[in-house]
């Protein structure tokens, strides 16, 4: 977002291409600090996966499935865990491990839609923005690239659950929109 948002700027292309250099440059200097062992992870989830993940995602599919309008409760997906835990997962699980399936699964298929609606409203508003400001572009593009940051994310986690994020996300994407 930041050399998207520099590339809309007055400088056009050549303040793009530092922009660009500048990422590279902080996102190979993290890599070579914990590169190594990010790497191996990310490698060895690609090859081999993660079954146990894909089987919570199949269990709340299923939990959802038994009461797709209602949900089970906010908060429930602990207990409901429990009933539909496989004998093949030892492991408890507390969270999903992807943030939309749970938020279906407690809240049921209509508030489910209208929770990512409510986020999808103002981050729309801030692409929008993006594209139209003639000023203070690099806020909105903090929104986009915090929102498309969190939503990947949550597809296979459950860090905006966590409040330190999420009022952290809360606060950029206010700052966007505004």
């Amino acid at each position: 977002m930041t050399v998207l948002s520099s590339a809309l700027s007055r400088g056009g292309a050549s303040h793009m291409f530092g922009t660009a250099i500048g990422v590279t440059l902080l996102v190979a200097t993290a890599l070579l600090m914990s590169g190594d062992l990010v790497l191996r992870r990310f490698m060895a989830l690609l090859i081999e996966g993660d079954a146990n993940r894909l089987a919570i995602f199949a269990l709340t599919v299923e939990a959802i499935a038994h009461r797709p309008w209602t949900g089970w409760g906010l908060g429930a997906f602990p207990s409901i865990y429990g009933v539909f835990q496989p004998s093949s997962l030892e492991s408890y699980f507390d969270k999903a491990h992807n943030t939309y399936l749970e938020s279906v699964l407690e809240l049921g298929i209509p508030a489910g839609i209208l929770l990512i609606a409510a986020i999808v409203a103002p981050v729309t508003s801030c692409v929008v923005g993006l594209a139209n400001r003639q000023r203070d572009r690099q806020f909105a593009a903090a929104a986009v690239g915090a929102m498309i940051f969190v939503a990947l994310h949550s597809m296979v986690d459950f860090g905006i659950q966590i409040p330190a994020i999420a009022v952290s996300f809360a606060a950029i994407l206010g700052i966007g929109w505004a």
